[in-house]
């Protein structure tokens, strides 16, 4: 099961007129950053897609609760209403990728689908 990010990650980009010319070591460093940005998108959205039974690009009560039963079986039914609830910012009735893992996003979701 993939490490769940919730928080943001820091900028990676480097402004070369801002800073000047980058080191070979720095674009490597760079590269490999963005690398380990991409297969954790790839990770987290592989997961969302999972998830996400009917493929409607967000979780829906159901499988918020599937979620949640399957992470922390035993938990009270009472506090998945109040936990969708934290998570669906924007109150549609859908927990989005981007309410999901702030990294996340449905160009991601799209571009990492399964086929």
């Amino acid at each position: 099961m993939p490490y769940m990010r919730f928080q943001l990650l820091p900028n990676f980009v480097v402004h070369k007129k801002k800073y000047g010319k980058r080191s070979a070591q720095e674009e490597e460093e760079e590269a490999w950053e963005e690398e380990e940005r991409e297969a954790g998108l790839r990770e987290t959205a592989e997961y969302f897609h999972s998830l996400d039974s009917d493929g409607d690009l967000g979780l829906d009560g159901a499988e918020f609760r599937s979620f949640l039963l399957e992470r922390r079986p035993g938990t009270n039914p009472m506090l998945h209403q109040s936990w969708f609830g934290s998570l669906d910012a924007d109150r549609d009735g859908l927990i989005r990728a981007w309410e999901f893992d702030a990294d996340l996003d449905e160009d991601a979701l799209i571009r990492f689908k399964r086929k």
